[in-house]
């Protein structure tokens, strides 16, 4: 009885295993097959599969028509990818939603202790931050003043307000967002660099310098002229040398969050005279009262103390009374959301992303993933299989699967403000567009047929927007490859085709 027992135990419990490995199969045959709704792009996207340039490389894709739900292609769209800039429409879109279209961010010249009848004022001059990415901005078409003129407009506010000395100092307030700028998910070879710069409350000339550099024959140590605008609190510990002929711009900055000291290393171009390495500004309150302390000192106004921050003064336990108790001489406004969002996406600008990330966490760049999450969950998203670290993308840690995305974009159509973040997107293959995708997919048939935000960070490249077909419908779409090693204008040649299809 016991041998017959053990046969038929041992039977039922083979058929099981045979039974949970057919279904594993199945699932797993089902997450990674490739379904089309016409023949042509499913050719697109076996071709694609089978590209070289993809050996052990991730990819995923879906695309669905807007208004019927139909979907016309699909692969692993279910599986976690990291998006890249990608990310940026969903915070951009987001922002547009919990913020609207028309809030401006205003920053705000006051000063706290009083102004006697010789016009001295006893007490301190405050740049009051106010989250504005844009301030001091010299971006084309942005519609803002430059730094130039701002600190223009804060000298002549003091002039007005009577203010021909400070017994104080030229205090860089920046609390309105948390302290901690940089996100601890991205890489430290980015964030001594000018995408990589961490969102501040008070951010000026989009917290970027540039280090000039002269250099001379392949191998020579390049020669550090200058930085520009002057940050006179840092000091630059130069690595450089000229690199082979044509090598390009090889350098990186080297520095954390309020680090007074930056290190370059890497290779420039030979035999080139003032090239510029932009790097992130690490203490982008300080920057601003440095430059407005200047501005003031060459208009005759003199100034007891070195410029500050509240920051720093918090730090010495000296901490700022709170900014409503300051008297205000002067307020400037940002350009409204609808405008940063339309650079945001046209031009990926990763900071001012970081600032519409903490602007919806009320300064905070934890409650702004808590409110992205919050607000898609709530329109139907499943965002339990989100992934996110930051609002930019730079963070190879976040995870969004491509089905999400295509989702999230065909609800957003309907939304009020879709106008608005549509023409954000940039227009594959439009020469007098404002985005980068001016010569992709030119010259084809989906030119200008296709608006969409680009994703690339190191070996991880995809697209994700809306195609108008041949029949005039909106077709959403997300493609995205990660870690490839091939060039990367195969894989961006490669990823084209496939999206040409659903204009045909």
């Amino acid at each position: 009885m016991c041998f017959v027992f053990s046969n038929r135990f041992y039977s039922c419990w083979l058929i099981f295993l045979f039974l949970v490995f057919v279904l594993v199969q199945t699932e797993l045959v089902g997450q990674s097959s490739i379904s089309g709704s016409s023949k042509t792009l499913t050719a697109a996207m076996k071709s694609f599969g089978e590209q070289d340039a993809l050996d052990g490389a991730n990819w995923a894709f879906y695309a669905k028509n807007t208004a019927t739900g139909e979907v016309l292609g699909s692969y692993r769209a279910d599986q976690r990818m990291i998006p890249a800039s990608l990310l940026k429409t969903i915070t951009s879109s987001t922002a547009l939603s919990l913020l609207g279209s028309e809030h401006c961010f205003y920053t705000r010249l006051a000063y706290n202790g009083t102004i006697d009848g010789e016009g001295v004022l006893q007490g301190d001059l405050i740049i009051v931050g106010g989250g504005d990415p844009t301030l001091g901005s010299d971006r084309d078409g942005l519609n803002t003043p430059d730094h130039k003129a701002i600190l223009a407009e804060w000298k002549q506010a003091v002039q007005n307000a009577g203010i021909k000395k400070i017994n104080g100092s030229i205090i860089g307030d920046a609390r309105v967002f948390e302290e901690f700028r940089n996100n601890g998910a991205w890489l430290y070879e980015d964030i001594g660099n000018y995408y990589g710069s961490g969102a501040s409350g008070l951010s000026f000339v989009e917290n970027k310098y540039s280090i000039l550099f002269n250099t001379a024959g392949t191998g020579s140590q390049a020669r550090m002229l200058r930085t520009d605008p002057a940050v006179n609190y840092l000091s630059v510990v130069s690595e450089v040398k000229a690199g082979p002929s044509g090598s390009g711009d090889k350098a990186y900055i080297y520095a954390g969050p309020y680090s007074e000291q930056v290190v370059v290393r890497g290779t420039l171009p030979p035999n080139r005279k003032g090239f510029a390495v932009k790097g992130s500004i690490s203490d982008p309150a300080l920057f601003c009262a440095e430059l407005l302390c200047e501005q003031l000192s060459d208009a005759g106004i003199t100034i007891s103390e070195a410029p500050n921050t509240a920051r720093a003064l918090r730090l010495s336990g000296k901490a700022l009374p709170k900014s409503d108790q300051f008297a205000v001489i002067h307020s400037h406004a940002s350009p409204p959301l609808k405008d940063i969002v339309y650079w945001t996406n046209k031009r990926s600008v990763n900071l001012y992303a970081e600032h519409l990330l903490k602007a919806m966490g009320k300064g905070s760049s934890e409650k702004g993933i808590k409110a992205i999450l919050d607000f898609w969950e709530g329109r139907g998203i499943d965002v339990d299989n989100w992934i996110l670290k930051d609002g930019c993308g730079l963070s190879p840690m976040n995870g969004i699967p491509m089905k999400d995305f295509a989702e999230l974009l065909r609800k957003y159509a309907k939304d009020g403000d879709f106008s608005t973040f549509y023409n954000s997107l940039a227009v594959a293959g439009k020469s007098s567009d404002d985005g980068f995708l001016k010569s992709f997919l030119s010259g084809t048939s989906a030119a200008g047929k296709v608006h969409a935000k680009s994703g690339y960070i190191s070996g991880n490249r995809g697209y994700t927007g809306y195609v108008t077909n041949k029949a005039g419908e909106k077709v959403v779409f997300a493609i995205m490859v990660n870690q490839y090693t091939s060039k990367n204008s195969v894989v961006k040649q490669q990823i084209g085709k496939v999206i040409q299809q659903l204009v045909n």
